[in-house]
């Protein structure tokens, strides 16, 4: 006797779900319950290995899960406010004279997704699939490489990233699987079976959603199976829908989505997703009807982009750059005192120059997580921080310089002030680094600088 398990099933032997207390009062009887290794001096104290199956999955002090939860608030966030995923299934039976109602469907009810089948079109013929993708959308498709009808395709909006898997074909039935990734990562299945009853069927479609039980636990199965499944007294009905029952897939189309009054195309998903919304909408262009839905599920956003223009300074030599600028100078002889219009041709000049040797360039970026904590106020305000730093280790370096050519009166007192800066400046870096902060002493300005200063250096008297 064979033995069925559902995905759900085969993830709990995953090692990262936590295990019932059953289990883990059994692995303490027989001691095989161990502590995992921590060096000596990570400093890190280890909490309850299983927790709450709604608690962060971390060994570590609640320090490290406030992190984990700051790190991912805003993600979460996000995720919240996004609207459901808009699928639509559609049997085309040809997409020939019909692109830009298909256009006008996806446009008008705003898909996110539109499955199609019997598409008709052959290798290198995409003629149709590009009249019916509006902008902003592509399409992955699988054509039928031999013999008339078959083929089908997914069109997706461009901000979706569909991954395709590599999934052996079979003889019986014609398949498209993908990959929408994200925090609940979704495997999509199109499927589209030849009305003429083949044997291997039932085996087939049994290998094909045994790997696609393995990659995820959120599957989508959608497509025109050619089954009668309103009719009980069908004994290959029967044994499809005992499948889907093994496999823990729900079948959500309860209405003819074919003119003859049967059902043909086919809704089925796993436990965890919801789909709701499901309507039939007859766009009288086939012998099918479009199947519509929402799929609530946390799928990524749009990134937002920017566009940066920036300048490769490090490719600039500057005896390039000089040389550029005397030849031009020297043709065209500025005068030593230079006028304000002669001074925007000069700048015009060193600008000309410039764009010749390190030109600007354009670039796009996008940021994955966005991040509402860093506020424009808060760039402002780090920009003049490290202006303020810059300023700062400027003065202490004209200060030292000023103390070694400065006069035998005022030296010593410029050499004491620039020290007491610098240790200063030490004692700060070195206490944002808390494995290198040492308590400070307990002494007064004046001590230190009667006692912990060092000795001027040797000093040079200048001829006034």
């Amino acid at each position: 006797m064979a033995l069925w398990y559902t995905s759900s099933q085969l993830l709990r032997l995953n090692h990262r779900i936590t295990p019932s207390k059953v289990i883990t009062a059994t692995l303490q009887h027989f001691g095989l319950l161990r502590r995992p290794y921590i060096h000596s001096g990570s400093r890190r104290k280890v909490a309850n290995i299983f927790t709450a199956a709604k608690s962060t999955p971390s060994i570590w002090t609640d320090r490290n899960s406030r992190s984990s939860v700051l790190r991912h608030a805003t993600s979460a966030s996000t995720i919240s406010k996004q609207k459901p995923l808009k699928t639509a299934l559609f049997n085309t039976r040809s997409l020939n004279n019909k692109s830009l109602i298909l256009n006008e469907f996806i446009t008008d009810n705003k898909l996110d997704l539109l499955c199609l089948t019997e598409t008709w079109h052959k290798p290198m013929d995409y003629v149709a699939l590009n009249q019916t993708t509006p902008t902003g959308y592509s399409y992955v498709d699988n054509p039928r490489a031999e013999g008339r009808g078959g083929g089908i395709a997914v069109i997706h909006r461009d901000d979706l990233t569909l991954s395709p898997l590599s999934i052996p074909a079979a003889s019986s039935f014609e398949h498209l699987a993908f990959r929408l990734p994200g925090p609940q990562s979704l495997t999509v299945a199109i499927i589209y079976r030849p009305p003429k009853t083949t044997s291997s069927f039932l085996s087939d479609f049994t290998d094909f959603f045994t790997q696609l039980s393995s990659i995820s636990s959120s599957l989508l199965l959608l497509g025109d199976f050619n089954i009668h499944i309103d009719s009980p007294k069908c004994k290959f009905s029967a044994d499809f829908l005992d499948i889907l029952n093994c496999f823990n897939l729900t079948q959500h189309v309860n209405s003819p989505t074919h003119s003859r009054g049967h059902i043909l195309d086919l809704v089925c998903s796993t436990a965890c997703l919801c789909i709701q919304n499901l309507s039939l909408t007859d766009l009288a262009i086939s012998d099918h009807l479009a199947i519509t839905m929402d799929i609530n599920i946390p799928i990524p956003g749009s990134k937002h982009t920017y566009t940066i223009t920036f300048r490769n300074l490090k490719s600039l030599f500057p005896i390039s750059f000089s040389s550029s600028i005397s030849d031009i100078i020297t043709a065209s002889s500025f005068p030593a005192n230079p006028t304000p219009p002669e001074l925007v041709v000069y700048n015009r000049t060193l600008s000309t120059c410039l764009n010749q040797l390190a030109p600007l360039k354009t670039k796009t970026v996008s940021f994955s997580h966005s991040t509402q904590w860093y506020t424009p106020e808060l760039h402002i305000l780090k920009k003049k921080q490290r202006q303020l730093d810059s300023l700062c280790k400027t003065a202490l370096q004209n200060t030292e310089m000023l103390c070694l050519h400065s006069t035998p009166a005022i030296s010593p007192l410029i050499w004491k002030i620039t020290s007491l800066n610098s240790t200063a400046i030490k004692q700060n870096s070195s206490s944002s680094d808390p494995k290198r902060s040492s308590p400070l002493p307990r002494t007064s300005p004046s001590s230190s600088m009667v006692t912990t200063s060092p000795s001027p250096p040797p000093y040079e008297t200048l001829a006034l």
